[in-house]
């Protein structure tokens, strides 16, 4: 899978969040260029990448809701339930074998981000002001 890329398409609009979801889009993809080789995917570099990314994801999404909510969000709850399920898929790698997290969850998880950011966070892009 080729790497996320940023582009201002993505931004909703609030310096915070989108530096937020800067880093996300980061440490996915340097999970990614480690995808190439299994030995070095499983390092303790890609351990502490793979435990920074549950932090930084768990942290944005509770970030984003409180702001949702704050605004009044119409489609929070339909939000809510796309975070909780990534973070579901996520949270799964904890008992998963090396080899399936570096070649299968690594690349759902990045093609659930970035259709997450460019769709759901763009349509709620009103809502995610400060």
């Amino acid at each position: 899978m080729k790497p996320i890329e940023w582009h201002d398409d993505l931004s909703v609009g609030n310096d915070h969040m989108d530096n937020q979801r800067k880093v996300i889009i980061h440490l996915m993809n340097m999970l990614l260029r480690q995808q190439g080789s299994l030995a070095s995917a499983l390092s303790h570099e890609f351990s502490v990448l793979l435990a920074r990314l549950r932090i930084v994801v768990a942290k944005h999404f509770m970030e984003e809701e409180i702001l949702l909510e704050q605004n009044d969000c119409p489609c929070l709850e339909e939000h809510a339930v796309d975070h909780a399920y990534i973070v579901f898929k996520l949270s799964e790698t904890d008992a998963m074998a090396e080899e399936k997290i570096v070649h299968q969850r690594i690349p759902l998880l990045c093609g659930m981000l970035a259709t997450h950011f460019a769709t759901q966070d763009i349509e709620c892009r009103d809502y995610l002001t400060a």
